[in-house]
């Protein structure tokens, strides 16, 4: 928080948002014009770092260029030689994994939404030729109306080209959350090395948990897991499970080539799941068959203090009878 009330390119630091390992996050406010953004501050101590100014630099240029409704909008950029700042719109909500970790799985009625938002983020930026390469829940942010933005292309790439500012044999990404091939460090990674991270994500959305247990397992163990293990899924929504399990193939080339693809079968499967539990829900259906209004009739019976109106089933076959005894007039079926 030591950058509050600093001015940082008009921006007044008004309150201290949060960190994570190589930036924080402000809200600020603008001097003249009162409007309010959200501005992510390098840690200074890595300002001095020729290649992670670069790296912070380059986040800043991909945000730029991309004009989507499902990925945050970058305003301004402010290079000082201690400070490095990236201005962004506000947003108001939470973020996926904070959501998923306070509120549990969500229904599948609720997250294919928003899941499918956020696939057509993806295809938007890969389209521009850039890969995310760290996606995660923390990096999805939704707002109170459920409608998604993409974060944090901190370490983003133009796939087909060499410059990432990366060397054979690093690791980019969150072990949870790599593909096979960024855990193998490949250096040819590509926009579906994004496709496998999406389907490790949506697994976490519909089970609320993620396939591997950093609580006893290691980095070791599940790097090895995602190398080599296919991911266990729970069979809670076995509509979604095949389209899972194609989004995280440890091969690129049996995944789904692109992200409209994998939205085009969670949507299928979506159909098929509510086609099937519609006609259960009918097959279930109990039919309460009530009396006709035309098969009702009154029956009246009178005493020498009251006459009280009966209503029964009518049946033509039986006749009245008249009790003069007790002076009552008992008619069965008939009105009198």
């Amino acid at each position: 928080m030591e950058h509050l009330n600093q001015i940082i390119a008009k921006y007044k630091l008004t309150r201290f948002i949060g960190e994570g390992g190589m930036a924080s996050v402000y809200e600020g406010t603008h001097e003249k014009l009162g409007t309010k953004v959200a501005i992510k501050i390098l840690n200074p101590v890595l300002s001095a770092n020729k290649q992670i100014r670069q790296r912070f630099e380059n986040e800043a240029k991909f945000m730029a260029s991309l004009n989507h409704p499902n990925i945050v909008k970058v305003i301004d950029y402010d290079d000082q030689t201690d400070v490095l700042a990236i201005i962004m719109e506000l947003l108001e909500g939470e973020d996926l994994n904070s959501i998923i970790k306070t509120k549990g799985a969500m229904m599948p009625a609720t997250a294919i939404p928003i899941f499918t938002q956020i696939l057509d983020a993806f295809q938007y930026a890969h389209n521009k030729g850039i890969v995310h390469r760290d996606v995660k829940p923390s990096n999805i942010f939704i707002d109170d109306n459920n409608h998604v933005k993409i974060l944090d292309f901190g370490i983003a790439k133009i796939f087909g080209t060499q410059d990432d500012f990366t060397t054979t044999g690093t690791q980019i990404g969150t072990p949870m959350y790599m593909s096979p091939e960024q855990v193998k460090a490949d250096k040819n990674i590509d926009h579906r090395s994004d496709i496998y991270s999406l389907g490790v994500t949506l697994y976490f959305i519909l089970h609320g948990k993620t396939p591997y247990d950093t609580d006893t397992q290691s980095n070791f163990e599940i790097f090895n897991k995602i190398v080599f293990e296919p991911i266990i899924i729970p069979t809670k929504y076995t509509y979604f499970n095949d389209v899972i399990k194609k989004a995280v193939e440890k091969n690129p080339n049996n995944r789904y080539q692109q992200a409209n693809e994998f939205k085009a079968a969670l949507i299928e499967a979506n159909l098929m799941m509510n086609t099937v539990s519609n006609q259960a829900f009918d097959a279930n259906k109990t039919i309460i068959e009530e009396p006709q209004s035309n098969n009702i009739v009154k029956t009246k019976t009178t005493t020498e203090n009251e006459e009280t109106l009966l209503y029964e089933p009518q049946n033509t076959n039986v006749k009245s009878n008249k009790n003069k005894n007790n002076n009552k007039l008992i008619a069965i079926g008939l009105a009198p």
